[in-house]
């Protein structure tokens, strides 16, 4: 398992073309393999091929980086953000991850669920990316909801595109990761 884990890059360029649904199958069985309290499985996964939804959530992932730039020039913040072409959202296969409200621990859950899936896609030679800019804020959380139909009780803390890249994971830049010593204490 440790190949896969860094094998795995956050990869945002993508083959115009869809994932297999035999592929998503494999994300989503090893997402359902993550734990959750109680073993609720809290969770719903909206995959997004129509090109019309593709584009909306374009819209708005591009809108949500133009309201935390403004709040960066407004509060004088340093909220980190980097401008990017999110055309790759339009190419890739979109993953609407959700949780069911009003139960403990489902967003961690959901977490879990979410890193087993993009796990399996590096095994798979499936590029992936997790992104929470989209639905930073309340209102492009609302309009997510909409875009891909996703139920009463249920929330949508970031989205995943899934696809076919250009180049194999492993080409990807590998950003300097801290060195054990750095993050562990010993007691």
């Amino acid at each position: 398992m440790i190949a896969e884990i860094k094998k795995r890059r956050a990869v945002r360029e993508y083959q115009d073309m869809d994932v297999p649904d035999s592929y998503l199958r494999q994300l989503i069985e090893a997402a359902l393999m993550a734990p959750s309290p109680f073993n609720r499985q809290p969770w719903r996964f909206h995959v997004i091929r129509d090109k019309g939804r593709k584009t909306a959530i374009r819209s708005i992932y591009d809108d949500s980086t133009r309201k935390i730039q403004l709040y960066r020039k407004l509060y004088l913040t340093r909220v980190p953000i980097y401008e990017q072409d999110t055309g790759f959202l339009e190419a890739a296969t979109l993953i609407v991850p959700c949780y069911e409200t009003g139960i403990s621990y489902a967003r961690d859950s959901l977490a879990m669920a979410v890193q087993n899936m993009m796990l399996e896609a590096a095994s798979c030679n499936i590029a992936s990316v997790c992104m929470g800019r989209p639905t930073r804020f309340k209102s492009q959380r609302e309009k997510m909801r909409k875009v891909a139909r996703v139920e009463k009780g249920y929330e949508v803390p970031y989205i995943i595109a899934v696809g076919f890249a250009p180049k194999p994971n492993e080409q990807y830049e590998v950003p300097e990761r801290k060195k054990y010593d750095q993050v562990t204490i010993q007691l």
